[in-house]
């Protein structure tokens, strides 16, 4: 009679974990965007940069703690938990990413272009920069972004599982 091997628990605990975590993600985003109307809200956006790391240590923290207590915990578990963390959290910040790179994008890359045509010391290869910019598909933008958030995990994650590792 063979045995079924226990599942992993990393997966389904880091996807539930990712929908708060993908909250913070939204409500940071949506902030910046909103910040172009009401600028103080670039200090919401700012403390989301900031926390967001603390509030991936926590969530591993307590991933170890849950399901390791007092065994071996290894640096890749807390560098998969935390990449796992930013993998589904990222996928809400979606929401917020397509509305910014949508309307808010074209309106500025726009206005840079305007301001590099009335700058005199503005170059052809800055307005070049512009224009290849606003050849960027909407989707481009949002997969770049999407990636950007999974390598900052991958950073967070590292630096997360070397603390949390236990022999």
């Amino acid at each position: 009679m063979s045995t079924t091997p226990h599942p992993s628990p990393l997966i389904p605990s880091a996807a539930r974990a990712g929908l708060t975590f993908g909250l913070i993600l939204v409500v940071m985003y949506t902030a910046r965007i909103l910040s172009l109307q009401a600028p103080l809200l670039q200090i919401l956006y700012f403390f989301g940069v900031i926390i967001v790391p603390i509030v991936a240590y926590r969530g591993a923290r307590a991933y170890r703690d849950y399901f390791y207590p007092t065994g071996p915990f290894k640096a890749g578990q807390g560098f998969s938990y935390v990449v796992l963390l930013h993998v589904f959290g990222g996928i809400l910040a979606f929401i917020p990413q397509y509305f910014y790179f949508r309307y808010a994008m074209p309106t500025l890359l726009a206005a840079w272009e305007e301001a590099l045509r009335t700058t005199p010391g503005a170059t052809a290869q800055m307005r070049e920069m512009i224009l290849q910019m606003q050849g960027i598909t909407l989707w481009q933008w949002l997969w770049t972004d999407y990636c950007l958030t999974i390598i900052l995990g991958g950073i967070w994650g590292l630096i997360t599982g070397l603390i949390l590792r236990r022999k």
